[in-house]
């Protein structure tokens, strides 16, 4: 399992470079455009490196947008739960388009990395998983694997499995092997994904990956998202029962959650209140935008699931205190 994990010199990402602390469930936080996104690409391209054979690591236009150019390099630093540690720096080409890394360095370095740690990253994206990102690795999730359709297929314990969870999110609906699904208040079978609302289809998408999830690194992005408020503790509670219950037989198993819901934060705090979820076992990061970069602030949730910090423009805990009683909350860094 990663512990830790250092990005240098991506994207917004400066050369001080940041730190992130991981545990079995890690929830990302911040402000729109501050990096969140990046920090999974990244975790990405772990899995791309150990896969292209040649030995080139990314290509994308996605590097253009950032700081990385020619001559410079990006580094990596990862430790896992034995204490190992892995460190490589990457370097880019002239049309700051390849980052390169000689195999010697991928088989002495990444790979043992690969087969502790990661085996696979599988990345969800908020609208369409269909499309592939432009920016490093193939989003694969919800059956996308090898060209399947939008749609997939399931096996029967993979669709057993999902319409479980349905219940437990009190979601009206079920799923068959084919991968459409039934409208159980209004007994419409047979739907396509595509055919049913925006809420459901992301519901089930990640539902799906979670099904699929076999070892390595899971990363959602924005499971909330078009989820309605009455069903976000729930959604809390799914994700953090799933990556304990994963990491009971497999210890490799992680969740990476990047979220912008406050009732998920606020089920997250108490669970850990009422022991369900131990402290060492989720990590809270929020991304805040600085001159020289992005940085990760870890927030510390002690067992009583009181945060240490929550930057001032986090938005929701001052927003809610502002609301309620006229006045305002700052939380240190």
């Amino acid at each position: 399992m990663l512990k830790q994990f250092t990005i240098r010199n991506f994207k917004c990402y400066g050369k001080q470079g940041a730190t992130f602390d991981l545990s079995r469930i890690t929830f990302i936080y911040g402000n729109n455009s501050v990096g969140k996104s990046s920090f999974l690409e990244a975790l990405g391209i772990l899995d791309k490196a150990q896969r292209n054979n040649s030995g080139l690591v990314i290509r994308g236009d996605g590097f253009k947008n950032g700081q990385i150019a020619a001559g410079d390099e990006w580094s990596l630093k990862c430790s896992d739960s034995a204490g190992n540690a892995y460190d490589w720096v990457l370097s880019c080409n002239r049309e700051s388009q390849w980052i390169l890394m000689d195999r010697e360095t991928s088989e002495r370095v990444l790979e043992p990395l690969y087969n502790q740690c990661i085996r696979s990253v599988d990345h969800v994206k908020a609208g369409d998983v269909k499309k592939k990102s432009e920016s490093g690795f193939e989003a694969l999730a919800a059956g996308l694997e090898n060209g399947q359709d939008e749609d997939g297929i399931l096996t029967q314990e993979e669709m057993v499995y999902i319409n479980e969870m349905f219940k437990d999110l009190n979601v009206k609906y079920s799923c068959a092997v084919d991968g459409t699904l039934t409208d159980l208040d209004f007994d419409m079978p047979n739907l396509n994904v595509d055919k049913v609302g925006a809420g459901i289809r992301g519901i089930y998408r990640h539902l799906k990956a979670i099904a699929k999830w076999k070892t390595g690194l899971l990363l959602l992005e924005e499971p909330e998202a078009n989820v309605n408020e009455g069903q976000l503790q729930k959604l809390a509670q799914l994700l953090v029962n799933v990556a304990l219950s994963k990491g009971e037989n497999d210890a490799n198993a992680q969740l990476v959650v990047e979220c912008h819901s406050e009732h998920v934060m606020l089920e997250v705090m108490k669970m850990v209140a009422s022991g369900r979820l131990q402290c060492g076992d989720v990590s809270i990061i929020y991304v805040v935008k600085e001159e020289s970069g992005a940085r990760p602030v870890k927030c510390n949730i002690d067992s009583k699931g009181t945060l240490d910090k929550w930057p001032a423009e986090g938005g929701f805990f001052a927003a809610r205190k502002r609301i309620l009683f006229g006045g305002d909350v700052c939380y240190d860094r």
